[in-house]
């Protein structure tokens, strides 16, 4: 007879889970550093003081929660005991023997690491080490994940399974007198609880639960595996992103105007080529995606828009380009042949529209050209001085002499460095995708603005720490003149704020005369001017603009006009009108250059306290100068700015 059918009917208060007889298992306990104070991968770290504040754990004590792989609806367990030493913050949680998989995982000794989830309150970078030193945050969550972002976050399994022997004597029949008092203690429980209403047939329906909720747990694993062998296939993607770059690097060109993009081209069909054989190489080894680019070639304007739907549909919702309804019906343009197309096709045209869409709303970057780079700091050597050849007289043919005198250099080495830049957007927990579809432009494009608004403002006015060194900051730190007209790099021209004394191309022209050797060639020096000196310059008679100076290619570049032979360019990033603001800067183009660690990069994920997901687009970039003096001051790079009136 079973405890079931003994006690039918019977109300208890507490519920004792039970395993079956096949099942060993037992709850874990682990313990570990969930964080030390090392410098984790992501270039973070969080010293013990931190962690010793009361708001860094104040609200985790009220529900300890230990999850998998940050995942909130993935509860494994509690954290039982924490705290901070000299090694960073350790811990000790129970791993409910209902964690599934992972449960095994950890047992076997396969998962071993932790992971925290946090709000960063407050933190300081030291551009020295390209480090954040996080001084304040609170904590969210601990997770025992595969690969940890702190390299020593590791744990170990603190407490044994029981006994197998052990737990299956729990199942052993009863005396008859032990049965009586399993009854007494059951009627007594039932007499203490008479309210509760739960019976031992809800006690079985909560053990089936049970076992539902670990075969879904189970699935879900199963799931999670081949979403990670499916990630491993990006690392094929290499070869493609590499004809990336160098498409990246000409369409910089192409912003600079269109004979020189001519002429970079020509010079690089042979690279280019070259890659483009490689890539097919890689792509025809591939069994589903091995002609993609036949699928993505040509492409029509509609077709290509709903390509880059699916994929930022998919992102949103982390279900992949093609897990998504809408995403399914864009894959099935092509189900009528023979080629099967890959979600990476997709990705790679939305990766280059999203690129290209930043850099079509950009208008100082363009003028520099770019290096990639594949960490975030690279040392360069540079040659800043020009020897000249020699001249060489008929009685030294067949000497030594014969081939001149020889040329030395000292080579200066600069490093060169790249910054983060990210923008988020929010987009409510919809479930539903016409819900969703609607605002995928918009989201598009808030990312797109954000990057390309920011870049060109950190590229003219950035303070050098936290952003970019802009072309304003870099000017007012350069050696000059020290009389009452000239302070630094900066040219104070007479022209007043007020507009009392307008700005004219002569005073342009005199600031340039500061940039000495390296504002001879016209060729190599832009003229950047705020929106109130580009009004004030239209009415001066050495202006040209456009039409007489170029065709409409050079909207592309913000380019509007010429004053001798200097193209000019418009940006509404320059502060307001006031004493000492600067309204013009003229750059010698080559003497600056853009290192690229990585283009932009979209990311998701779900903030479970607003009830809503964070879409965030980031990229490494920066604007570095090439020609410095002995004190590491920039070279051909002057501002203009206004007069006292």
């Amino acid at each position: 007879m079973t405890l079931k059918n003994k006690y039918e009917g019977k109300i208890v208060s507490q519920i004792k889970t039970v395993k079956m007889a096949d099942d060993e298992s037992s709850d874990i306990i682990i313990s570990g550093y969930a964080n030390t104070v090392t410098k984790d991968r992501a270039g973070d770290v969080i010293p013990k003081d931190t962690w010793l504040k009361s708001n860094a754990t104040n609200n985790y004590s009220k529900n300890p929660i230990i999850l998998a792989f940050h995942d909130h609806s993935r509860p494994i367990g509690k954290a039982t005991n924490w705290y901070a030493d000299d090694n960073g913050l350790f811990i000790e949680a129970k791993i409910s023997k209902g964690a599934g998989d992972v449960y095994h995982l950890i047992k076997d000794g396969i998962l071993s690491t932790f992971s925290v989830g946090f709000y960063i309150h407050d933190a300081e970078y030291h551009s020295k080490t390209d480090t954040y030193m996080i001084t304040d945050l609170e904590l969210l969550e601990v997770s025992v994940v595969s690969v940890p972002c702190n390299q020593d976050s590791t744990f170990s399994v603190s407490k044994s399974l029981v006994d197998a022997e052990a737990f299956k004597k729990e199942f052993v029949p009863p005396t008859e007198e032990a049965e009586n008092t399993d009854i007494k203690e059951i009627q007594d429980m039932s007499t203490k609880n008479e309210n509760s209403g739960l019976t031992l047939d809800d006690v079985q329906k909560l053990f089936e639960a049970e076992r539902k909720k670990e075969a879904d747990a189970k699935a879900k694993a199963d799931a999670e595996k081949a979403a990670a062998a499916k990630q491993a296939e990006e690392i094929k993607n290499q070869a493609r992103e590499a004809a990336k770059s160098i498409v990246d690097e000409l369409e910089g060109k192409i912003a600079n105007n269109q004979k020189s993009f001519a002429e970079t081209l020509k010079a690089r069909e042979d690279e280019i080529e070259a890659l483009r054989e490689e890539i097919k190489q890689v792509v025809a080894s591939r069994t589903k995606s091995f002609s993609y680019n036949k699928v993505t070639d040509g492409m029509n304007p509609d077709t290509r828009k709903s390509v880059n739907d699916a994929v930022l549909l998919g992102i949103v919702t982390q279900k992949g380009t093609f897990g998504t309804k809408f995403g399914e019906r864009v894959k099935a343009v092509n189900n009528s042949s023979s080629i099967e197309v890959s979600s990476e096709a997709y990705e790679t045209v939305f990766s280059t529209d999203l690129i290209r869409d930043i850099q079509a709303e950009l208008v100082i970057a363009p003028l520099f050209r770019d290096i990639t780079m594949t960490s975030a700091n690279l040392t360069i050597p540079v040659n800043p001085d020009r020897k000249n050849a020699s001249w060489v007289s008929g009685t030294a043919y067949g000497t030594d002499a014969s081939t001149g005198s020889e040329i030395t250099a000292a080579l200066n080495e600069i490093t060169l460095k790249t910054m983060k830049l990210a923008a988020k957007s929010y987009i409510t927990d919809e479930t539903s995708e016409d819900a969703i579809i609607p605002l995928l432009p918009l989201i598009r494009q808030h990312l797109v603005e954000s990057h390309a608004n920011e870049i060109d403002r950190a590229f003219l006015l950035g303070n050098g720490t936290t952003e970019p060194k802009g072309l304003v900051t870099r000017a007012t730190a350069a050696e000059g003149s020290a009389d009452a007209n000239k302070a630094g790099g900066v040219e104070v021209s007479t022209a007043t704020a007020s507009g009392a004394t307008p700005i004219t191309a002569k005073m342009i022209l005199k600031a340039r005369k500061k940039m000495k050797l390296y504002g001879l060639n016209v060729r190599d020096v832009t003229l950047v001017v705020s929106t109130e000196a580009y009004y004030a310059l239209i009415e001066d008679d050495a202006w040209a603009d456009v039409n007489l100076v170029g065709g409409a290619s050079t909207k592309l570049t913000g380019q509007v006009g010429s004053i001798y032979g200097m193209p000019v360019l418009v940006s509404d990033h320059f502060e307001a009108p006031g004493l000492s603001k600067a309204y013009a800067v003229l750059v010698n183009t080559k003497n600056f250059l853009v290192p690229t660690q990585r283009t932009v990069t979209v990311r998701t994920d779900f903030d479970v306290e607003k009830d809503r997901r964070v879409i965030v687009a980031t990229q490494r970039l920066n604007l570095e100068s090439l020609i410095r003096d002995t004190d590491g001051q920039d070279k051909g790079v002057v501002a203009v700015t206004y007069a006292a009136a």
